[in-house]
């Protein structure tokens, strides 16, 4: 799967030219760190949450946390602009949507297996790798009209 995910990264951030340009490479060095961060901190928060509330409600909290950390942290330091209403109403629809499918993984998971552990790498093995590519095709597509982008410097 991680082959698999590195090649799409690959297709869709190298052009036709087959170099990608600086610019380029260090907004996909900043969105991995990013996303990363994100992964890594609210799996961390899923986990505990759910010693001490339900499953539900742990999701709930770690979603909200992450949701409002990559709001922030997208647009302005992944993609160095500035972001206008449109491009976050249609972030955070989007990462709502994968919240609702997230919950159904948690349901699903967690009375299979009855293990915070488990049923939080299904979670982010489900979540991860669809809110990428779609965050990364939403960005990409709105980056002109909705991003007013400013030079870049990794």
């Amino acid at each position: 799967m991680g082959r698999a995910v590195a090649e799409a990264i690959a297709s869709r951030l190298v052009p036709a030219t087959g170099r990608a340009d600086r610019r380029t490479l260090g907004q996909a060095a900043r969105f991995l760190a990013v996303g990363g961060s994100n992964t890594v901190g609210t799996f961390l928060l899923f986990v505990l949450l759910q010693q001490l509330l339900t499953a539900r409600v742990a999701y709930t909290i770690a979603y909200v946390a992450g949701l409002s950390y990559t709001t922030v942290m997208t647009p302005r330091f992944v993609f160095r602009g500035q972001v206008r209403l449109n491009a976050v109403v249609i972030f955070v629809v989007w990462y709502l949507c994968m919240y609702c499918v997230g919950l159904i993984v948690v349901h699903y998971t967690r009375d299979a297996w009855h293990s915070s552990w488990i049923t939080a790498l299904c979670t982010f093995a489900v979540s991860a790798p669809l809110n990428f590519l779609v965050g990364r095709r939403l960005f990409g597509r709105l980056a002109p009209s909705a991003v007013a982008v400013e030079p870049d410097v990794l």
